[in-house]
């Protein structure tokens, strides 16, 4: 599972995200770079990444 941001500043919940699915036992990785979304989703779809977790300023705020 990847998780990444919209913008950079989602990264910190993307981290929060990250260490709690680690501490669930589930083995993710986190997208700290500076690309577009498209970009990204791009890439990790011609990798065969089976999920994809994107989070923006609405999960964030809701917690979700």
């Amino acid at each position: 599972m990847i998780i990444t941001g919209i913008a950079l500043g989602n990264l910190v919940y993307a981290k929060k995200i990250h260490n709690d699915l680690l501490n669930l036992g589930i083995r993710s990785q986190i997208d700290l770079r500076n690309e577009k979304i498209g970009f990204k989703i791009r890439d990790y779809a011609l990798k065969r990444v089976p999920f994809i977790a994107i989070v923006g300023y609405d999960e964030e705020i809701l917690g979700q």
